[in-house]
């Protein structure tokens, strides 16, 4: 994912986090969108130390001749090495993943083995405030983020949420489960809309969700009806 920009809220703890850390593993920028922001910079504060590895590509497949048959030439194909490509599959302790990825704890990030290539997992996250119980603060957020990052977006994932707090209201005289589990990230995710439809890779909303929501119909509905062209949409 090197070169995509990513925006996951609610990523200082759960989920998110893992989400967040995981996608920064494989190359994207990614914004740790979140209310408490001293949560957001200790995530990037514990990942300080952490480097990814990344193995070099595998040498491309050549064919040699073998001489010649009846009938004509024959050829058979040799591969030269057999590293494993770049990709996205990370293990801890420096062991390397199915794919190619690495990660391991060392002070130091420099060329990886074999021509291969190494960065720091902090340096590829940043924290940004968002209060999803504020629709003054998603406007703001966006504002700050597309200051920030040129407009571009590849990739939302909207994960944050409350469950079952005391019967209050927002500021904006919405209940407030409601608000932060809904209409925020529906206001984020409006917003966003044309910075993801200008992105050069294949962007992507993601809703995490409880499996509660499967059981009402209304709602898979209503997001069907959002005009989202070429925005794939996973809830």
């Amino acid at each position: 994912m090197t070169g995509q920009v990513c925006i996951v809220t609610g990523s200082n703890r759960g989920i998110g986090k893992e989400v967040a850390l995981s996608l920064a593993a494989r190359g994207a920028r990614v914004v740790i969108a979140c209310r408490d922001v001293s949560a957001g910079a200790r995530v990037i504060e514990e990942a300080k130390d952490t480097v990814i590895q990344r193995s070099p590509p595998a040498p491309a497949l050549h064919t040699t001749s073998k001489g010649e048959g009846e009938g004509g030439a024959s050829k058979q194909a040799s591969v030269e090495g057999k590293g494993k490509g770049n990709g996205t599959s990370v293990s801890a302790q420096g062991q390397k993943g199915e794919e190619g990825l690495s990660r391991t704890d060392s002070t130091a990030a420099a060329a990886g083995p074999s021509g291969g290539t190494a960065f720091r997992l902090a340096g590829r996250l940043e924290v940004l405030p968002l209060d999803l119980g504020d629709l003054g603060s998603v406007s703001a957020f966006v504002s700050s983020f597309k200051a920030k990052y040129g407009g571009q977006l590849d990739v939302l994932v909207c994960n944050a949420g409350v469950m079952a707090p005391p019967h209050t209201l927002t500021k904006d005289g919405h209940e407030t489960q409601f608000q932060a589990n809904y209409l925020g990230h529906f206001l984020l995710t409006l917003l966003a809309l044309p910075m993801l439809h200008a992105s050069a890779f294949a962007p992507r909303v993601v809703n995490v969700s409880s499996s509660l929501s499967y059981q009402h119909r209304s709602v898979r509905y209503a997001l069907s009806l959002l005009s989202l062209s070429r925005v794939r949409l996973d809830y």
